[in-house]
């Protein structure tokens, strides 16, 4: 609250008069991000701010170290979020905080209590799609193993697993353009524990296992294998 007094005169007599101004009690503050988050180049993410008291619109700044490093918006409706996918074009760091602040009352500001962190987005998956569970195989048969592998990298390497553990190396490394035929030694053991595990040999963390075990057996029994995957 301020309090201003002047004197003014009432007919050949001074007088006190006082006048008391309600204090601007306008507010920001920034809830998201508010340190702490690791967010990712190319996607969309939502900034967050209380904004009762703000008045109509608001800018968003992104800083770096404290400092502008770019717009995210020179006026937006003061609604309390905003929606930003981050360009690719930002560069990873560790130091960035968000700053938002009324257009109408420069002084109603507030930045992220803490930093948070911009990486490199990186949309590379593999999917196993054959064999993917339920087909019976037989051995010293060839069949063709299935998966999705644009964004994979160049290369792939395959694994045979028993029970969710590696048991044999189907390929160490194969060109990564979605198949690979393999014919299955008579030296592995029968059994209906089998998944395929393949993984990008230049991003370790691109990589799928069949969702449901398949069932491998010997050749020559009575009963026909399921021929899909058969080369």
């Amino acid at each position: 609250m301020e309090i201003f007094a002047r004197q003014r005169p009432l007919h050949g007599t001074t007088v006190n008069t006082i006048t008391i101004a309600k204090p601007d009690t306008s507010s920001i503050s920034v809830t998201t991000p508010n340190g702490g988050q690791k967010w990712k180049t190319g996607k969309s993410y939502t900034l967050k701010w209380t904004h009762k008291t703000a008045g109509d619109n608001v800018k968003i700044q992104l800083l770096k170290s404290g400092k502008q490093y770019k717009w995210i918006s020179k006026s937006t409706k003061n609604d309390g979020e905003h929606s930003w996918k981050i360009p690719a074009t930002v560069a990873t760091g560790s130091a960035y905080t968000i700053k938002i602040t009324s257009t109408s009352k420069k002084t109603v500001t507030d930045t992220s209590n803490k930093n948070f962190t911009i990486t490199k987005s990186d949309d590379s998956k593999l999917t196993v799609t054959v064999p993917n569970g339920g087909q019976k195989w037989k051995t010293g048969k060839s069949y063709t193993l299935k998966w999705t592998h644009k964004t994979a990298g160049a290369k792939v390497k395959i694994q045979l697993l028993k029970s969710g553990k590696h048991h044999k190396w189907i390929s160490k490394s194969t060109k990564n353009d979605g198949k690979h035929v393999w014919k299955i030694p008579s030296t592995v053991a029968t059994g209906s524990a089998y998944t395929i595990k393949i993984t990008s040999t230049s991003k370790k963390t691109v990589t799928d296992t069949s969702n449901k075990n398949f069932t491998i057996t010997k050749s020559g029994g009575d009963d026909d294998d399921d021929e899909d995957g058969r080369t």
